[in-house]
């Protein structure tokens, strides 16, 4: 649940930071992502694993330490031994976008998967609690404010940005009662209003 609640808060800060950004960049990724978004950025997993290798990255300090915290889970560190333990296809792009509307606001990452199988284990192991299910050939585990959505080739994961509707900067965002503020100050939403497994589906249907 700690890894969990890292990723989360990991994720929103980066996603808030995007609003600050528009960027059309005309690319592969673009054809997975709605017209609508209001930033987006792109990861380029080959040119990163390019420029700094994992095993370089496994050198450092910080990760050595890391790496000996006795409350990481086996599948934490099987990731960190090797990411591909994921499921993920980690030498390719991997996009994050914002999408604004009356309804309010949702922040996604988006990436490609290389094995379905692993991908299913792993978020298995991390999501504790989740409800799972399933829409033809896409798979859901929904939990809080987040789904996180794959089918064969691709995931999508879905985490809505409460107060993006009323408010465009991160400064700005308006957070409701339904809020838990914990003594580090790091804003965790507890429920989802808005319908995020239909948000999902449908971010398979762009083409």
């Amino acid at each position: 649940m700690k890894h969990l609640k890292t990723l989360q808060f990991t994720c929103l800060v980066c996603l808030s930071m995007l609003l600050m950004v528009s960027c059309k960049k005309k690319n592969e990724a673009g054809k997975f992502i709605p017209g609508n978004a209001a930033a987006v950025a792109v990861f380029d997993g080959v040119s990163l694993t390019k420029k700094l290798s994992w095993e370089e990255i496994k050198q450092g300090e910080m990760f050595k330490q890391a790496y000996l915290d006795s409350s990481l889970s086996q599948m934490a560190k099987s990731v960190m031994d090797n990411p591909e333990n994921t499921g993920l296809d980690v030498k390719n792009n991997i996009t994050v976008f914002m999408v604004k509307d009356s309804s309010g606001g949702y922040g996604a990452v988006t990436g490609i998967i290389k094995d379905a199988a692993k991908f299913k284990n792993y978020l298995t192991a991390i999501v504790k609690d989740g409800v799972a299910s399933t829409s033809g050939k896409i798979q859901f585990i929904t939990k809080d404010d987040y789904t996180l959505s794959w089918n064969e080739d691709r995931f999508y994961m879905v985490s809505e940005i409460k107060g993006l509707d009323n408010n465009p900067m991160p400064g700005g965002m308006d957070f409701p009662t339904d809020t838990i503020r914990d003594m580090d100050s790091v804003i965790i939403p507890v429920k989802s209003t808005m319908n995020l497994t239909a948000i999902a589906e449908k971010l398979y249907q762009i083409e």
